[in-house]
């Protein structure tokens, strides 16, 4: 039993031993002192969640990540822990909800789950209202990579020669600069500069919102070549658009989502290539760049990635240099080619 400031009695359980109590006793009561001590919150996680969300979440994060968390929370986690007091969730109780997830959705979802349940808890922590994260002493499933479904740039030529004139410059973007179908769909034409060849990547849209993009990294700027600047050009020449406009849709308003994935089936199918996804474009534009010998770290920049390992995790495999001929490299570098 110990006094804390306010003259209140406080009891912790410190065992059997009287010398473990001895210590446990004197730490806790420097602890008091400091005010590290936290009382365990008794607020159910169902209040405390709406709390987040209005208090943290909602001034915090980017509309589209508000909207997306507050659907896991609604739909998934709430209903599992809404009516345990914050102090009564433990890290074994993460973990059965862990496994509970695990057998009906796919192990990426239930690791998005994670990341709110860990913020969220991290926030209780921050707010007082818990001494610890039990969200973060937790076992993740594991996420196999799926194979990369990509053209060669062969067929990246097939498709574009197979693409409608009018719906060309879109094709060609995705092939040439990498980027997501989101930054295309949110492009205007004050990122596009033709004097210095560019094309600057500083918006994206998602769920119909206009937004920065995913990471500071994916802000950047890109070459932009002549066979996409041809095209852009003449688009512009045609449309004499205002520089706020955006470069696909009406000019006002964005292209819808669907629409790029149903040129690019058209294309793919008059081309008679497999079919991908449109993100397999952007797959097609790296596997296309690590052919043709382009350093991993210009890749990595031009695609956005928040780090390089991010970008050897993904293509990595599709590195030409095998360890045979790695370690034929390094002799011949030592002795010569001998």
């Amino acid at each position: 039993m110990l006094y804390d400031n306010s003259g209140r009695q406080r009891w912790f359980a410190c065992g059997e031993d009287k010398r473990a109590a001895k210590r446990r006793h004197d730490q806790l009561s420097v602890e008091l002192r400091k005010g590290d001590i936290v009382e365990p919150s008794r607020i159910k996680f169902e209040q405390y969640c709406t709390q987040w969300l209005h208090d943290y979440a909602r001034v915090r994060l980017k509309q589209s990540t508000y909207k997306e968390y507050e659907s896991y929370t609604r739909v998934h986690l709430v209903p599992f822990f809404g009516q345990l007091r914050l102090c009564d969730i433990t890290s074994q109780k993460v973990q059965q909800y862990i496994a509970l997830k695990a057998d009906s959705l796919s192990a990426k979802t239930v690791r998005n789950h994670l990341v709110v349940m860990k913020k969220m808890m991290a926030t209780a922590v921050d707010w007082q209202l818990l001494q610890r994260n039990p969200a973060t002493a937790v076992t993740l499933p594991r996420v196999l990579q799926p194979e990369i479904a990509f053209l060669t740039p062969e067929q990246m030529h097939a498709m574009i020669d197979a693409t409608p004139e009018e719906s060309a410059p879109l094709i060609v973007l995705a092939c040439l600069t990498g980027m997501r179908k989101g930054e295309i769909i949110g492009l205007k034409w004050d990122c596009i500069d033709f004097d210095a060849g560019t094309v600057t990547v500083k918006r994206s849209v998602y769920a119909a919102l206009l937004q920065e993009p995913k990471s500071k990294r994916s802000v950047r700027v890109l070459p932009m070549p002549n066979a996409l600047s041809d095209l852009l050009a003449i688009e512009f020449e045609r449309l004499s658009p205002h520089q706020t406009a955006f470069v696909f849709g009406d000019g006002k308003v964005p292209m819808a989502n669907s629409l790029p994935n149903r040129i690019l089936a058209r294309a793919l199918q008059e081309a008679g290539l497999p079919s991908i996804t449109f993100h397999g474009l952007r797959h097609s534009f790296v596997a296309a760049h690590i052919a043709a010998g382009t350093p991993m770290k210009a890749i990595q920049e031009m695609a956005g990635h928040a780090s390089i390992t991010t970008t050897m995790d993904r293509y990595g495999h599709l590195l030409p240099h095998t360890k045979e001929e790695a370690g034929r490299a390094i002799q011949d570098a030592i002795f010569g080619g001998q």
